[in-house]
Formats: C-alpha cells, sequence, structure tokens
C-alpha cells in the first residue's frame, strides 16, 4: 500500500498500536529491572546514560534549563521511561535529580507520548532506548565491558581515538535515521524526502571529518 492509501486516521492508527507494543515491552523490561534487584537510584542512572547516548546530548545537559529541542526531548523521555520501568520510583525523585517539581515531570510523561505518535526522530531516539534496556546485563558486565575499552583506548594514539568516536558518532546517526524512516513506513508514510535529506547530511559530516 502506498502512502497515499493511507488516510490520517489509519497513519494516527498505526502509530498508537505500535506504542501499545512499545508499553507491553516496558512492563516486561519493568519486571526483569526488580528481577535484578536495581535501586531506583541505579535504574535513574541506567536510564539517563541510555537516553544520553540514544539523543546525543549529556546528563548535565538534561539536568539543566536549556529548552533546546534535542535537550529538551531527551529530558521528556528520561522522565518516561524512569516512570514506566520502576513503579517505586516517584515524580517527586525524578524531578528532584532533574531540579524540578513533579508537575514538570508529568508534563514531560505526556509529551513523551505525544512525540511518540507525531516526532519520528523522537521516537527513533526513543526506540533506540529501548533497545539499550532490553539488552541491558548486570553492572558488573557493563564494568567489565567499560575496562576494555579503556584498556584499548591507551594502545592507539589520540588521532585514532578522535577517528573512532566520530564513526561511532556517524554510524549512530545513520542507524537513527533509518529507525525514523522504519517507524514512518509503519505508520504508513513511505515517503525518502527526510531520509534522503538525513543521509546527505550524514556523508556531509563524513567527509569534513576526513572519512
Amino acid at each position: 500500500m502506498t502512502n497515499e492509501q493511507y488516510t490520517p486516521a489509519q497513519r494516527f492508527q498505526l502509530a498508537a498500536e505500535r506504542m501499545e507494543m512499545e508499553r507491553k515491552k516496558l512492563r516486561g523490561m519493568s519486571a526483569t529491572m526488580r528481577i535484578r534487584g536495581e535501586s531506583a537510584e541505579a535504574i535513574m542512572k541506567e536510564v539517563m546514560e541510555l537516553v544520553c547516548k540514544s539523543y546525543s546530548v549529556t546528563e548535565e545537559q538534561v539536568k539543566g534549563t536549556s529548552r533546546v529541542k534535542s535537550i529538551s526531548h531527551a529530558r521528556h523521555a528520561f522522565c518516561y521511561l524512569c516512570v514506566k520501568l520502576d513503579p517505586m520510583i516517584t515524580l517527586k525523585q525524578v524531578g528532584n535529580l532533574l531540579g524540578r517539581d513533579h508537575s514538570t515531570v508529568i508534563n514531560s510523561i505526556k509529551k513523551c507520548d505525544d512525540l511518540r505518535l507525531t516526532d519520528y526522530y523522537f521516537a527513533a531516539a526513543f526506540n533506540l532506548c529501548l533497545e539499550g534496556i532490553a539488552e541491558s546485563n548486570s553492572k558488573y558486565m557493563q564494568s567489565l565491558v567499560q575496562k576494555k575499552l579503556d584498556e584499548d583506548a591507551k594502545n592507539i594514539g589520540d588521532n585514532e581515538i578522535r577517528k573512532s568516536v566520530h564513526s561511532l558518532q556517524l554510524v549512530h546517526d545513520f542507524m537513527l535515521a533509518m529507525t525514523a524512516y522504519d517507524l514512518r513506513k509503519q505508520d504508513g508514510d513511505f515517503s525518502t524526502g527526510e531520509l534522503i535529506k538525513a543521509l546527505e547530511k550524514i556523508t556531509s559530516k563524513a567527509m569534513k571529518q576526513g572519512f
């Protein structure tokens, strides 16, 4: 079925069905988190790391006052995931971590739901967060991975480190663009204009970085 054959109502319904599947995944992830015995603080820390990675922002930016789109989007995702992953985490706890009150957290949760329906890049980054949580394991395994990365970094020069970092960012940008395109297709939008623009931007970025 082509893009023209889907009505706005049908596309909205497809997006709503996708969100319902995500909610079911989150319920399963929440149960796993409790089995792992993670504390509220540990869960919020893990969510913060995943959100920062998926939305390409820093923890300081999420906790700050900036209203830049990418940062506020990460903030909304963080609030939503913390509350949904652990029923024991209170709105006040999330708000305290961000330096905000509980009403702001409630508003962020609502905005997250709205953006997942209407903003494909937000939905793509949110999907990366879900994938990260699904694949998450114990802190011990994470520390082993980090230790290995630190050891590898010592064996290569600064230039190679920069190239590695740039390569990872380009891969992240490509995955985000493709995921956003896949989500649009799932919701009945088969246009490729946004994908082409994103790929052109990634190509230009790669050339500037010497690839």
